[in-house]
């Protein structure tokens, strides 16, 4: 779907990127190239669109973030602010984007400092495709995910930061167990999703086998 909006705007003349977005997920590890080097999701993504025709000129990598939060925080720091990027077209699942637009709004809404309050004044768009999992009860699985963590976000994450970049940020590393250094002290070792600060997700260990699939 963003090779489709990509050629769209093309089309038009308009000047375009695709900015491809994560480094992986905290609950499995990257899988590794022939020479044992981790696969960046964005990576990955990029390669595809190289393949596709799309020039390397016109694809932003963002490989850094584990998880949705992530992926806002970044999107927002490392490209959108940096270079003045005001027209934003996201593309995720249907099973993803409820979430997805909770949180972009949410970031992309918070002050940044010394600029007399500004938040994202460009144009933020959704666009959903389809699900993308076959497996009906992995569907299921990831379904609940999303909407026990949408609504952990919305009642709780969202009042442990302030309004602003600075604040999110120091929350990010500081209380976040994919980002802060904490996480490698903790006495958690099997990865178990409510600690990730991702939505606290009461599931059987047959749900969470399920789950790690559509990761």
């Amino acid at each position: 779907k963003a090779f489709s909006l990509y050629t769209e705007k093309k089309k038009l003349k308009r000047v375009v990127h695709i900015i491809t977005l994560s480094g992986g997920t905290p609950y499995k590890p990257n899988p590794v190239d022939n020479n044992g080097f981790p696969i960046w999701e964005a990576t990955a993504a990029t390669k595809l669109l190289l393949s596709m025709g799309v020039p390397p000129e016109d694809i932003f990598e963002e490989a850094f973030s584990l998880d949705t939060i992530g992926n806002a925080y970044y999107l927002r720091m490392l490209h959108t602010e940096p270079s003045g990027i005001d027209k934003v077209i996201v593309v995720t699942n249907s099973w993803h984007m409820p979430r997805t637009k909770a949180i972009f709004d949410c970031v992309f809404n918070l002050r940044i400092p010394n600029r007399k309050g500004l938040r994202f004044l460009g144009d933020m768009k959704y666009v959903e495709v389809a699900a993308g999992i076959d497996d009906a009860n992995v569907l299921v699985a990831r379904e609940k995910k999303e909407k026990a963590a949408l609504k952990q976000f919305k009642e709780k994450t969202m009042k442990e930061f302030g309004g602003s970049i600075e604040s999110f940020h120091k929350w990010l590393y500081t209380k976040h167990n994919a980002y802060s250094a904490h996480r490698l002290i903790s006495s958690s070792s099997d990865g178990d999703m409510k600690k990730q600060g991702d939505g606290e997700v009461t599931l059987s260990a047959e749900e969470k086998a399920l789950l790690l699939k559509s990761y």
